[in-house]
């Protein structure tokens, strides 16, 4: 059975959404047409790996993996030792995001907010017990706020994080 050509397919995954979408606009200044997707979800729960694809039509797959080549290509010429990421302590001073461990904390405790205010919500319902379905609404109300926090804020880089070799493999 032959594939739909304007289907979407994978061409390659990144690690961040800014990864992405600096493919994306390589692309697209080669002539491809791409789009991100799971950037959202990639950057809503911080530390666990979530790659953001890069897709492109099926009918534009090889011309893409072609022009993908060229950009890696083109970008080993670029030292990457000469440039300047600046200090920990500049971010600071710019208003850099919350430390990793205390952003790692809040989802954590998201994680558990939730269910527990499902679960709480269930068994007020279940029991008729009107004070213990507002407990378990109230709950979720905060749940629903520090997941809006955490994704409002942004991400802090690792500084001792192992740098990749580039914008990602080709699929």
């Amino acid at each position: 059975m032959p594939t739909d050509p304007d289907e979407p397919v994978i061409l390659t995954q990144t690690r961040t959404g800014f990864e992405a979408e600096t493919i994306v606009a390589s692309l697209a200044a080669h002539g491809v047409e791409a789009t991100v997707a799971d950037a959202a979800s990639a950057q809503l729960w911080f530390g666990v790996h979530c790659p953001v694809k890069v897709m492109v039509r099926q009918a534009d797959l090889e011309r893409a993996r072609d022009a993908l080549r060229a950009i890696e290509a083109e970008s080993v010429d670029i030292d990457w030792s000469e440039l300047d990421e600046g200090t920990p302590e500049d971010a600071d001073e710019a208003g850099g995001a919350a430390p990793i461990r205390r952003r790692s904390l809040w989802t954590v405790v998201l994680a558990l907010l939730a269910p527990a205010g499902v679960f709480v919500c269930y068994l007020g319902t279940r029991n008729g017990d009107v004070i213990l379905q507002m407990m378990g609404v109230v709950t979720l109300l905060t749940a629903g706020l520090v997941a809006a926090l955490l994704m409002a804020a942004p991400a802090r880089v690792r500084r001792d994080a192992p740098r990749g070799p580039g914008p990602g493999k080709i699929g």
